[in-house]
């Protein structure tokens, strides 16, 4: 399969309850590379949403989003 920079196609949210993706420090969002995130979502097996657009400040231990499954939370997701 060729690689592009296209996303793929977005997923239903799945049943189950989510692990909560918090952040260790601190700063603002000055953009997002959605591509990349959904890569890293799918090489975990795992659906991601995230709560927070350029802009917004983050704080340490403050979610920002959610994953499913929740055993699919790593360090690499974070």
């Amino acid at each position: 399969r060729a690689q592009t920079d296209e996303a793929p196609a977005l997923l239903p949210r799945p049943e189950g309850s989510p692990a909560n993706l918090r952040l260790r420090c601190e700063g603002y969002v000055q953009a997002l590379d959605h591509a990349a995130i959904v890569r890293a979502a799918c090489n975990a097996g795992a659906v991601v949403e995230l709560n927070l657009k350029p802009g917004h400040l983050l704080l340490p231990g403050v979610a920002i989003g959610s994953i499913w499954p929740a055993d699919a939370l790593s360090d690499d997701l974070v």
